[in-house]
């Protein structure tokens, strides 16, 4: 996988916001994950959840969209047992920043939980990932094929979620193995070598999960396999070098430290300030509306727009 492959992909899987020149709750997840991206010292990248946890906390006041997990999650502030379609965009960091599909898929399974208890969004996740990754390493797809049955047969699930849960949650690991039977029946039942990659992909979400994929994520899938790129970026394409260098192991794990400093509420801040965040860095307040109760505070910063709401 080259540098320009990973560039590509998320201009061609973000080619909405870049028309639009407007984020997207997808596109700003995705985000999140990316700057909570850092380099284990054993190898590879993980995620940072105390970042993590803090981004989602200042996430809640700029978000423009949610499904239903995420509404739960952020409104309710609890895990549900909800399908969040959104869990592969948030753990395609993870993806194209490691090499070894171990820690890949790992991390994609706590991020995933992060949100939701829910296993057919686990399984969504990695499905999706695998066959990314295994596409853009340029594999035909009975080598997917194998690799993805593979790799389904070999997650240690009693070993994910004793990490994840205080007790061992027998229901809970039933259902794991229920679903990972499930996925390879489908896999086996609709493998052929004259099918596309992509179509083969539509094939087993449609099979596993048709009735829950939101319409966003499901062009996003689609837009990352098309050969067209609509809109150039540089940023974009600065962001997909950014991931590159940490998939090689350029970026030194110091340089990504992360210390939560006690900012300036933005609310406390005046139009035209200039401020430095501990999760958006470099910032500034660009404009305050007051209308139909609320208040608005748009913030730019190296990342893109922010528009925080609150009532008033």
């Amino acid at each position: 996988m080259r540098e320009t492959d990973i560039e590509n992909l998320l201009l061609k899987g973000f080619q909405d916001e870049l028309k639009n020149k407007n984020n997207s709750y997808l596109y700003q997840l995705f985000m999140i994950g990316m700057r909570c991206l850092k380099p284990d010292s054993n190898g590879g990248n993980r995620i940072n959840f105390n970042r993590y946890s803090e981004e989602l906390k200042l996430w809640r006041q700029y978000r423009i969209g949610e499904n239903c997990a995420l509404n739960s999650f952020v409104i309710k502030k609890n895990r549900s047992n909800l399908f969040d379609s959104s869990s592969f965009i948030r753990a395609l960091p993870i993806f194209l920043s490691n090499q070894d599909l171990n820690i890949a898929i790992s991390e994609s399974f706590k991020i995933s939980y992060y949100i939701t208890e829910d296993i057919d969004t686990f399984f969504f996740t990695i499905i999706n990932g695998i066959i990314l990754m295994e596409y853009m390493n340029e594999n035909d797809i009975i080598q997917i094929y194998n690799i993805l049955k593979d790799r389904l047969i070999s997650i240690p699930s009693i070993d994910y979620i004793r990490k994840i849960k205080r007790e061992e949650d027998k229901l809970y690991i039933i259902r794991f193995e229920d679903m990972r039977i499930k996925t390879i029946q489908i896999l086996d039942r609709l493998i052929s070598e004259d099918m596309s990659i992509v179509n083969y992909l539509k094939a087993i979400l449609e099979n596993l999960f048709s009735d829950k994929i939101d319409k966003k994520v499901m062009n996003k899938i689609e837009y990352i396999y098309k050969n067209d790129i609509v809109i150039d970026n540089s940023y974009i394409r600065n962001i997909g070098s950014y991931i590159y260098k940490l998939r090689m192991g350029r970026i030194s794990p110091r340089s990504l430290k992360f210390v939560k400093k006690k900012d300036k509420s933005i609310y406390d801040m005046a139009e035209g300030e200039r401020f430095n965040s501990s999760i958006l860095g470099n910032s500034y307040l660009s404009k305050i509306e007051r209308r139909n109760n609320r208040e608005i505070r748009y913030v730019v910063s190296k990342s893109g727009k922010y528009k925080f709401i609150r009532e008033i």
